[in-house]
Protein backbone atom coordinates (compact mmCIF):
# COMPACT_ATOMS: atom_id res chain seq x y z
CA UNK A 1 0.00 0.00 0.00
CA UNK A 2 2.78 2.44 0.97
CA UNK A 3 4.65 1.56 -2.23
CA UNK A 4 1.51 2.32 -4.23
CA UNK A 5 1.14 5.70 -2.49
CA UNK A 6 4.78 6.52 -3.27
CA UNK A 7 4.19 5.69 -6.94
CA UNK A 8 1.18 8.02 -7.07
CA UNK A 9 3.17 10.79 -5.37
CA UNK A 10 6.03 10.37 -7.85
CA UNK A 11 3.66 10.48 -10.83
CA UNK A 12 1.89 13.49 -9.42
CA UNK A 13 5.19 15.38 -9.20
CA UNK A 14 5.89 14.48 -12.82
CA UNK A 15 2.46 15.73 -13.93
CA UNK A 16 2.92 18.89 -11.87
CA UNK A 17 6.42 19.44 -13.32
CA UNK A 18 7.96 19.57 -9.83
CA UNK A 19 10.45 16.70 -9.93
CA UNK A 20 13.98 16.91 -8.60
CA UNK A 21 16.85 15.51 -10.64
CA UNK A 22 16.97 12.32 -8.54
CA UNK A 23 13.22 11.87 -8.73
CA UNK A 24 13.37 12.23 -12.52
CA UNK A 25 16.01 9.48 -12.71
CA UNK A 26 13.85 7.23 -10.53
CA UNK A 27 10.81 8.04 -12.63
CA UNK A 28 12.54 7.23 -15.93
CA UNK A 29 13.83 3.93 -14.54
CA UNK A 30 10.35 2.90 -13.42
CA UNK A 31 8.85 3.79 -16.79
CA UNK A 32 11.46 1.72 -18.62
CA UNK A 33 10.86 -1.52 -16.71
CA UNK A 34 7.53 -1.39 -14.83
CA UNK A 35 4.31 -1.94 -16.82
CA UNK A 36 2.12 -1.51 -13.73
CA UNK A 37 3.73 1.85 -13.06
CA UNK A 38 3.07 2.92 -16.65
CA UNK A 39 -0.55 1.88 -16.31
CA UNK A 40 -0.94 4.08 -13.22
CA UNK A 41 0.74 6.95 -15.07
CA UNK A 42 -1.70 6.63 -17.97
CA UNK A 43 -4.71 6.51 -15.66
CA UNK A 44 -3.59 9.54 -13.68
CA UNK A 45 -2.85 11.48 -16.85
CA UNK A 46 -6.41 10.81 -18.01
CA UNK A 47 -7.73 11.81 -14.60
CA UNK A 48 -5.91 15.12 -14.73
CA UNK A 49 -7.45 15.92 -18.11
CA UNK A 50 -10.86 14.94 -16.77
CA UNK A 51 -10.39 17.15 -13.73
CA UNK A 52 -9.42 20.11 -15.90
CA UNK A 53 -12.44 19.56 -18.12
CA UNK A 54 -14.91 19.21 -15.26
CA UNK A 55 -13.48 21.88 -12.97
CA UNK A 56 -15.55 24.64 -14.52
CA UNK A 57 -18.71 22.58 -13.95
CA UNK A 58 -18.10 22.05 -10.25
CA UNK A 59 -20.63 23.90 -8.11
CA UNK A 60 -19.50 26.51 -5.57
CA UNK A 61 -20.82 24.25 -2.82
CA UNK A 62 -18.62 21.34 -3.98
CA UNK A 63 -15.60 23.65 -4.26
CA UNK A 64 -16.15 24.94 -0.73
CA UNK A 65 -16.49 21.39 0.59
CA UNK A 66 -13.16 20.42 -0.98
CA UNK A 67 -11.51 23.53 0.43
CA UNK A 68 -12.86 22.69 3.90
CA UNK A 69 -11.49 19.16 3.54
CA UNK A 70 -8.10 20.54 2.50
CA UNK A 71 -8.14 23.00 5.43
CA UNK A 72 -8.88 20.20 7.90
CA UNK A 73 -5.90 18.19 6.66
CA UNK A 74 -3.69 21.27 6.83
CA UNK A 75 -4.84 21.95 10.38
CA UNK A 76 -4.07 18.39 11.45
CA UNK A 77 -0.58 18.65 10.02
CA UNK A 78 0.06 21.93 11.78
CA UNK A 79 -1.07 20.41 15.09
CA UNK A 80 1.28 17.50 14.54
CA UNK A 81 4.21 19.79 13.70
CA UNK A 82 3.72 21.61 17.01
CA UNK A 83 4.99 18.49 18.74
CA UNK A 84 1.95 16.50 19.74
CA UNK A 85 3.62 13.13 20.23
CA UNK A 86 0.38 11.28 20.89
CA UNK A 87 -1.12 12.69 17.71
CA UNK A 88 1.92 11.59 15.73
CA UNK A 89 1.63 8.04 17.01
CA UNK A 90 -2.09 7.87 16.39
CA UNK A 91 -1.99 9.53 13.00
CA UNK A 92 1.26 8.91 11.08
CA UNK A 93 1.86 11.88 8.83
CA UNK A 94 2.35 11.74 5.12
CA UNK A 95 3.02 14.52 2.69
CA UNK A 96 0.15 16.99 2.58
CA UNK A 97 -1.99 16.02 -0.41
CA UNK A 98 -2.13 18.63 -3.12
CA UNK A 99 -5.39 19.85 -4.58
CA UNK A 100 -4.62 17.62 -7.57
CA UNK A 101 -4.30 14.54 -5.34
CA UNK A 102 -7.60 15.26 -3.60
CA UNK A 103 -9.41 15.89 -6.87
CA UNK A 104 -7.80 12.86 -8.51
CA UNK A 105 -8.93 10.63 -5.65
CA UNK A 106 -12.50 11.91 -5.93
CA UNK A 107 -12.62 11.51 -9.70
CA UNK A 108 -11.00 8.07 -9.46
CA UNK A 109 -13.68 6.85 -7.07
CA UNK A 110 -16.45 8.23 -9.27
CA UNK A 111 -14.86 6.80 -12.42
CA UNK A 112 -14.35 3.33 -10.93
CA UNK A 113 -17.91 3.34 -9.63
CA UNK A 114 -19.28 4.38 -13.01
CA UNK A 115 -17.28 1.73 -14.86
CA UNK A 116 -18.40 -0.93 -12.39
CA UNK A 117 -22.07 0.01 -12.77
CA UNK A 118 -21.82 0.30 -16.54
CA UNK A 119 -20.44 -3.23 -16.80
CA UNK A 120 -23.04 -4.86 -14.60
CA UNK A 121 -25.15 -7.25 -16.65
CA UNK A 122 -27.99 -7.15 -17.11
CA UNK A 123 -28.98 -3.52 -16.72
CA UNK A 124 -32.35 -4.15 -15.07
CA UNK A 125 -33.49 -0.53 -15.22
CA UNK A 126 -32.79 -0.23 -18.94
CA UNK A 127 -34.44 -3.56 -19.71
CA UNK A 128 -37.48 -2.68 -17.65
CA UNK A 129 -37.96 0.60 -19.52
CA UNK A 130 -37.54 -1.23 -22.82
CA UNK A 131 -40.12 -3.94 -22.14
CA UNK A 132 -42.71 -2.35 -19.88
CA UNK A 133 -45.83 -1.16 -21.64
CA UNK A 134 -48.95 -0.79 -19.50
CA UNK A 135 -51.75 -3.25 -20.15
CA UNK A 136 -54.55 -1.88 -22.36
CA UNK A 137 -57.73 -1.84 -20.34
CA UNK A 138 -61.02 -2.99 -21.88
CA UNK A 139 -62.33 0.46 -21.05
CA UNK A 140 -60.32 2.12 -23.84
CA UNK A 141 -62.66 3.93 -26.18
CA UNK A 142 -65.65 4.02 -23.83
CA UNK A 143 -67.88 7.01 -24.42
CA UNK A 144 -69.94 8.88 -21.89
CA UNK A 145 -73.69 8.38 -22.25
CA UNK A 146 -76.56 10.30 -20.78
CA UNK A 147 -75.98 8.74 -17.38
CA UNK A 148 -72.87 9.06 -15.27
CA UNK A 149 -70.10 6.65 -16.10
CA UNK A 150 -70.23 3.48 -14.04
CA UNK A 151 -67.61 3.04 -11.35
CA UNK A 152 -65.71 0.58 -13.53
CA UNK A 153 -65.85 2.90 -16.53
CA UNK A 154 -64.59 5.77 -14.37
CA UNK A 155 -61.71 3.59 -13.20
CA UNK A 156 -60.76 2.64 -16.75
CA UNK A 157 -61.06 6.25 -17.87
CA UNK A 158 -58.66 7.37 -15.14
CA UNK A 159 -56.27 4.50 -15.97
CA UNK A 160 -56.31 5.11 -19.73
CA UNK A 161 -55.67 8.82 -19.26
CA UNK A 162 -52.72 8.40 -16.88
CA UNK A 163 -54.52 9.36 -13.66
CA UNK A 164 -53.10 6.33 -11.92
CA UNK A 165 -53.60 7.47 -8.32
CA UNK A 166 -57.29 8.01 -9.00
CA UNK A 167 -57.50 4.72 -10.88
CA UNK A 168 -55.97 2.79 -7.98
CA UNK A 169 -58.54 4.19 -5.57
CA UNK A 170 -61.38 3.23 -7.91
CA UNK A 171 -59.93 -0.22 -8.63
CA UNK A 172 -59.67 -0.95 -4.91
CA UNK A 173 -63.25 0.18 -4.43
CA UNK A 174 -64.36 -2.20 -7.17
CA UNK A 175 -62.29 -5.10 -5.79
CA UNK A 176 -64.01 -4.72 -2.43
CA UNK A 177 -67.24 -5.86 -4.09
CA UNK A 178 -66.10 -7.73 -7.20
CA UNK A 179 -63.12 -10.03 -7.68
CA UNK A 180 -62.55 -9.11 -11.35
CA UNK A 181 -59.22 -10.38 -12.77
CA UNK A 182 -58.98 -7.54 -15.32
CA UNK A 183 -59.33 -5.01 -12.51
CA UNK A 184 -56.48 -6.73 -10.64
CA UNK A 185 -54.30 -6.68 -13.74
CA UNK A 186 -54.92 -2.99 -14.35
CA UNK A 187 -54.42 -2.26 -10.64
CA UNK A 188 -50.98 -3.92 -10.73
CA UNK A 189 -50.03 -1.92 -13.82
CA UNK A 190 -51.14 1.34 -12.21
CA UNK A 191 -49.02 0.49 -9.16
CA UNK A 192 -46.04 -0.14 -11.43
CA UNK A 193 -46.53 3.22 -13.15
CA UNK A 194 -46.37 4.92 -9.75
CA UNK A 195 -43.25 2.95 -8.73
CA UNK A 196 -45.02 0.81 -6.13
CA UNK A 197 -43.44 -2.43 -7.22
CA UNK A 198 -43.82 -4.40 -4.00
CA UNK A 199 -47.56 -3.66 -4.07
CA UNK A 200 -47.71 -4.64 -7.74
CA UNK A 201 -45.95 -7.90 -6.94
CA UNK A 202 -48.61 -8.71 -4.34
CA UNK A 203 -51.39 -7.79 -6.76
CA UNK A 204 -50.11 -10.06 -9.55
CA UNK A 205 -49.44 -12.95 -7.16
CA UNK A 206 -52.98 -12.60 -5.81
CA UNK A 207 -54.30 -12.69 -9.37
CA UNK A 208 -52.34 -15.87 -10.10
CA UNK A 209 -53.51 -17.51 -6.88
CA UNK A 210 -57.19 -16.60 -7.08
CA UNK A 211 -57.91 -16.69 -10.83
CA UNK A 212 -57.40 -18.92 -13.85
CA UNK A 213 -57.90 -16.06 -16.32
CA UNK A 214 -55.21 -13.66 -17.55
CA UNK A 215 -52.50 -15.92 -16.13
CA UNK A 216 -50.01 -15.24 -18.93
CA UNK A 217 -50.48 -11.49 -18.68
CA UNK A 218 -50.10 -11.58 -14.91
CA UNK A 219 -46.88 -13.61 -15.18
CA UNK A 220 -45.44 -11.20 -17.76
CA UNK A 221 -46.01 -8.16 -15.58
CA UNK A 222 -44.93 -10.03 -12.46
CA UNK A 223 -41.65 -10.88 -14.21
CA UNK A 224 -41.14 -7.19 -15.07
CA UNK A 225 -41.87 -6.30 -11.46
CA UNK A 226 -39.19 -8.76 -10.32
CA UNK A 227 -36.83 -7.30 -12.92
CA UNK A 228 -37.35 -3.78 -11.58
CA UNK A 229 -36.78 -5.03 -8.03
CA UNK A 230 -33.55 -6.80 -9.15
CA UNK A 231 -34.96 -10.21 -8.24
CA UNK A 232 -33.31 -11.72 -11.29
CA UNK A 233 -33.80 -15.42 -10.57
CA UNK A 234 -37.50 -14.93 -9.90
CA UNK A 235 -37.81 -12.86 -13.06
CA UNK A 236 -36.14 -15.59 -15.15
CA UNK A 237 -38.22 -18.39 -13.60
CA UNK A 238 -41.44 -16.49 -14.26
CA UNK A 239 -40.46 -15.68 -17.85
CA UNK A 240 -39.65 -19.32 -18.56
CA UNK A 241 -43.24 -20.23 -17.72
CA UNK A 242 -44.61 -18.12 -20.57
CA UNK A 243 -42.02 -18.72 -23.31
CA UNK A 244 -44.55 -20.86 -25.22
CA UNK A 245 -47.30 -18.29 -24.95
CA UNK A 246 -48.76 -16.94 -28.17
CA UNK A 247 -49.08 -13.45 -26.70
CA UNK A 248 -45.95 -12.88 -24.61
CA UNK A 249 -43.81 -15.89 -25.54
CA UNK A 250 -41.60 -14.10 -28.06
CA UNK A 251 -41.01 -11.16 -25.72
CA UNK A 252 -40.27 -13.52 -22.83
CA UNK A 253 -37.69 -15.44 -24.88
CA UNK A 254 -36.01 -12.25 -26.04
CA UNK A 255 -35.85 -10.81 -22.52
CA UNK A 256 -34.44 -14.08 -21.16
CA UNK A 257 -31.59 -13.94 -23.68
CA UNK A 258 -30.76 -10.41 -22.52
CA UNK A 259 -30.80 -11.54 -18.90
CA UNK A 260 -28.21 -14.28 -19.53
Amino acid sequence: MKEHIRDIELIEKFLDGKMTYEEKKQFDARRAHDNDFNAILKDMDLLVEGIKTSASKTSNEEKMERLRFYAEITSMEEDAEKGSESFTRAFPMYRRPSVLAIAASIVLLVTVGWIYMANQKPNSEKLFLTYFEPFDSPGSGLTRGNNELSLKAQAYDAYDNGRFEEAIGLFNEIIANSNDPIIHLCLGNAQMKLGRFSQAEDTFNHLLTEHSDLVTQAKWYLALTYLKENKMERAKATLWKITKSSTYGEKAQKLLKELD
